[in-house]
């Protein structure tokens, strides 16, 4: 059984290939909610011939942040003929059970990435997804128990290029020192370190609300998204980084909940 999963994200959507339960393959594309399903279907209909030859996919599973983009993917699969094709949301079952208020307003990506976090890594857990935002999820015991969101760190690249007219664009690489000897390095040692400790200050917060002065659970620190295992200081702050942990998850929801 071929299954098709599509993690539609606000800048980019990735789509991955399963045979059962084995990975076959995974592409990357940036994500335009205003893009048809032939458009959709001829960027990625080649891929998938490519990659599976003359093999058929048989399912879909859709977990997405951009409303506009759904149907167009969802009749791009149809196109495909692809007999079924299902959307994540909070009505599904999860490995997890949830101790949040409001959980059915928790995006769907989280709700995936909380579900390949729980089967594949422990029932205690801080998930970092890196995208255009940047979002912790806390899995205490097994319970999904809210998060944070804070900026992504190209969103506020691209911000920063725009609004202040004597700066410039700069890349996000690692930094061996904080101080700089020109603008430019000033800014990617403000961008380096100041994200640095963004993650370190949110990880350590969420650690110390759920312990007290005197303990700290031991929560393992897991790290996904495009940019997770290129930040320059992932041993630093993470304990494992899985790049493909959402579409981990949604192979994991389409068995648990379609089969």
């Amino acid at each position: 059984m071929i299954l098709a999963t599509a993690d539609i994200g606000n800048t980019h959507s990735v789509f991955g290939l399963w045979n059962g339960r084995s990975y076959i393959d995974s592409i990357r594309i940036s994500t335009n909610s205003d893009r048809t399903s032939y458009e959709w279907f001829r960027i990625l209909g080649s891929w998938i011939e490519k990659t599976l030859s003359s093999v058929s996919v048989d399912a879909a599973v859709i977990s997405s942040v951009v409303p506009a983009a759904e149907d167009s993917i969802c009749g791009m699969f149809a196109q495909m003929k692809v007999e079924k094709t299902y959307k994540v949301t909070s009505q599904l079952e999860f490995p997890y059970k949830f101790n949040a208020l409001n959980f059915p307003t928790i995006g769907a990506d989280r709700l995936v990435n909380a579900a390949a976090g729980v089967l594949y890594y422990g029932k205690d857990l801080i998930i970092v997804d890196i995208g255009t935002a940047i979002t912790f999820c806390l899995i205490s015991g097994g319970e999904y128990m809210g998060g944070v969101i804070a900026p992504g760190i190209h969103v506020s690249l691209d911000s920063l290029a725009r609004k202040a007219a004597r700066l410039f664009d700069v890349s996000y690489r690692k930094k061996k020192k904080a101080l700089a000897q020109s603008t430019r390095e000033s800014l990617e040692n403000g961008l380096y370190f100041g994200w640095r400790g963004l993650f370190k200050e949110i990880i350590y917060e969420l650690k110390k609300e759920k312990g007290n002065l005197s303990f700290v659970p031991d929560y393992r620190v897991l790290a996904t998204g495009g940019i997770s295992s290129d930040l320059g200081y992932t041993h630093d702050v993470f304990d494992i980084v899985d790049p493909n942990l959402t579409l981990r998850g949604l192979m994991e929801l389409y068995h648990l909940n379609f089969v």
